[in-house]
Order: C-alpha cells, then sequence, then structure tokens
C-alpha cells in the first residue's frame, strides 16, 4: 500500500492510501487545525472539482500526478482557491484554443499548424486586438 508524504519532509506523519482520513483526524494537531482545513477544503471544492472534469480525459497515472500536484501547490500558495481557479482558467482556454483551431482545421480542409497560423493570424489583424495594443501602448 502506498504512503501519502507531505512535501515537506520535515513534517512528520504520513497517510496510507485507501485508509479513511476520518479515522487520522489525530494527524492535525488541533480542533482549530481541523476547522481551518474543513474550511479550506469547502473553498476548494468546486473548483477541484471542475478542475478533475476539465482533466477527466487524461489517463488515471497523469491524471492524478496533475490533481496532486496542483492539490499541494495551492496549499503551499498564499490562496489556495485562486491558485485552482486559475489553473481551472488555464485548461478551460487551452482546450478552447484546441477545439476553435480544430473546427478551423476541418472546415477549411487544412492540417491543424497551418489552422493555428490562421488562428493567431487572424486574431492578430483583428480590431479588438489592435485595439488592446494600441491602448497599451498610450498607456506606456
Amino acid at each position: 500500500m502506498g504512503v501519502l508524504q507531505h512535501p515537506d519532509k520535515s513534517r512528520t506523519g504520513s497517510l496510507p492510501l485507501g485508509i479513511d482520513a476520518g479515522k487520522h483526524k489525530n494527524l492535525l494537531n488541533s480542533d482549530m487545525d481541523e476547522d481551518l482545513l474543513s474550511e479550506i477544503l469547502e473553498k476548494i471544492r468546486k473548483p477541484f472539482e471542475e478542475l478533475e472534469s476539465l482533466v477527466a480525459d487524461l489517463s488515471e497515472i497523469p491524471k492524478a500526478l496533475y490533481l496532486s500536484r496542483q492539490i499541494t501547490d495551492s496549499f503551499l500558495s498564499p490562496n489556495p482557491v485562486n491558485f485552482l481557479q486559475d489553473s481551472v482558467n488555464f485548461i478551460r482556454i487551452f482546450k478552447l484554443r484546441i477545439k476553435l483551431i480544430n473546427y478551423i482545421s476541418k472546415s477549411d480542409n487544412v492540417d491543424l499548424k497551418r489552422a493555428e497560423s490562421f488562428f493567431t493570424e487572424t486574431f492578430k489583424t483583428g480590431k479588438y486586438y489592435r485595439n488592446k495594443i494600441k491602448s497599451k501602448t498610450n498607456t506606456d
């Protein structure tokens, strides 16, 4: 059976994987620790579940590695909720970009590299992009 070890090796204690965490409350130092953990778990539940659904198409090991890393990094960050929400937003945008490029590829009957190039060039010649670039240059 594997053991889940805290990334900070100076911390003692580990939780065997597959064991009911409710039986291991004594790993936390106090009721306050338990309350804080419960509080943050409730806050990260929604962005984590969304992140989990966004990577559902990955095979089990890469998905587990990615999600466990996101949780670890979020807990080490100043704001775990924002950290996970940023991850959700990044994956959403990444997947949308791929989807849009695939549509262009299929509709124009071109390979993905050419579709991506067309996608990027169309964006860069559009009014939205030009106006944003112009407003950034005027503020500098």
